[in-house]
């Protein structure tokens, strides 16, 4: 193998011609013949038989240049990287997310030599035009609609739970304790002898009717039954945009026992007020509409940061093997925490309704999603000189300290330090204040919504 020419195109791409000797290049063609044969069919031969000239008169000369390319491949994108001492991202990943076409082509095929051209991506470091961008920001003026959906959720964190005895029937809104087994059945409502893992005996089950977190059915086959009822039957149909992908088109019967019936029971908005250190209902109400209104900005703020990561992210220059590292690591994260609930890998494969393949890709996307954000937020964090100050990491402790217990004393910061690692929370620091300041250089366009 040769190196014929090297030329660099702008983007931090090149384009290269390599040079190989036709008597590899033939070698190269035959093995490719001899693996993909059992799989052509030529008429007038059976399947796997037809010889390779014959192959190569009906298809045309070039029906086995993708294998070769295929099985040279990453040899080629080393000799490259090695002949001219450029990295080139990725190792060649860049070509299984791009077109065909920035794969190495073969060209000037003759019995003396094989011209092979093609085009990589080079690690040149990160060159992103941040200032300036033009952004939209939508806002949208809260009302008392919203005001009150706080006031719900402030209702609720203090509920009092009331247990209504055996013979009360449950309604929305009631937390029940149930325990329940589920078997499949197909559309035509014949049982199967399998069971979804994860809901085959499910024991003191806590579950609040209405919240419809599985199924409407599943709600709606519970309510009107008591602890006096015992166990009682009913059908659910799985929803078609549950994980459950296996089970799209059966349902699935229920057999279920009420254990014990809790009502919920809230303070009216006055006793709420004061139990919030508000003088009059007035006030509570005021401070719902600023939480409401606050809400509504965060909301605002992450539509813009989004627009900014479509803008600027670079999911192509992400090295192949950092991702592969934390994709590892990731997967080992997530079968230790299903081992902690007794659950592996397969049984939770089994029940989100993806393989292994599948589930692997998802780690994948993620990965290399978080990884090109992180290597943009430290690229303009270093051009800017941000940085994450002990003042602003102590500071973000005691707030996470406070939201979590409503105290931020020592042991309750302690306690922060050992739940969220200080890297993660350096990390979201980080974060914010690029977004801020490529928001200061942003052009920025206010609407306001309905």
């Amino acid at each position: 193998m040769k190196l014929f020419s090297f030329k660099k195109c702008g983007n931090s791409r090149a384009d290269f011609r390599i040079v190989i000797d036709g008597e590899t290049f033939e070698r190269k063609i035959e093995s490719a013949y001899l693996k993909q044969k059992k799989y052509i069919c030529v008429p007038g031969f059976r399947k796997g038989k037809a010889p390779r000239k014959v192959i190569e008169n009906h298809f045309g000369s070039d029906v086995f240049f993708k294998n070769v390319i295929d099985d040279m491949f990453m040899d080629i994108i080393s000799f490259v990287s090695e002949s001219t001492g450029e990295k080139i991202l990725s190792k060649g990943a860049v070509f299984m997310i791009e077109n065909f076409d920035s794969k190495p082509t073969i060209v000037n095929v003759d019995k003396a030599d094989v011209a092979i051209n093609g085009n990589v991506q080079l690690d040149g470091g990160l060159h992103v035009n941040y200032k300036g961008l033009k952004l939209t920001k939508t806002l949208r003026k809260v009302d008392q609609k919203d005001a009150d959906n706080v006031i719900k959720q402030y209702a609720e964190s203090c509920a009092v739970l009331t247990d209504m005895g055996s013979d009360y029937k449950a309604k929305n809104g009631d937390i029940v304790n149930i325990s329940f087994e589920t078997k499949i059945m197909d559309k035509d409502g014949n049982l199967k002898d399998e069971k979804i893992s994860g809901f085959e005996n499910v024991e003191n089950f806590e579950y609040k009717i209405g919240s419809n977190d599985f199924a409407k059915e599943f709600d709606e086959g519970i309510k009107d039954h008591s602890v006096s009822d015992g166990e009682f039957s009913f059908i659910v149909k799985i929803p078609e945009n549950h994980d459950l992908k296996k089970y799209k088109e059966c349902t699935m019967l229920v057999k279920l026992k009420i254990n014990n019936v809790r009502k919920c029971e809230y303070l009216d908005i006055k006793d709420l007020a004061a139990k919030f250190g508000h003088s009059s209902t007035d006030s509570f109400r005021s401070h719902a509409m600023k939480l409401a209104q606050k809400k509504e900005d965060m909301i605002s703020r992450k539509n813009l940061e989004s627009q900014i990561m479509n803008e600027l992210i670079n999911r192509d220059g992400v090295n192949e093997d950092e991702v592969l590292a934390k994709v590892s690591k990731v997967k080992q994260e997530i079968i230790r925490e299903l081992e902690s609930y007794g659950i592996t890998l397969e049984q939770y494969l089994n029940f989100i309704g993806v393989n292994e393949m599948e589930f692997n890709k998802q780690i994948a996307d993620d990965v290399l999603e978080k990884t090109a954000v992180d290597n943009l937020i430290n690229h303009i964090a270093k051009l800017e000189g941000l940085a994450v100050s002990d003042d602003e990491l102590n500071n973000s402790y005691r707030i996470i300290a406070l939201n979590e217990s409503g105290k931020n004393s020592e042991e309750n910061i302690e306690a922060a330090k050992k739940k969220y690692p200080e890297n993660n929370v350096m990390r979201e620091i980080l974060h914010r204040k690029v977004m801020d300041k490529v928001l200061e250089y942003a052009d920025i366009n206010t609407v306001e919504s309905a």
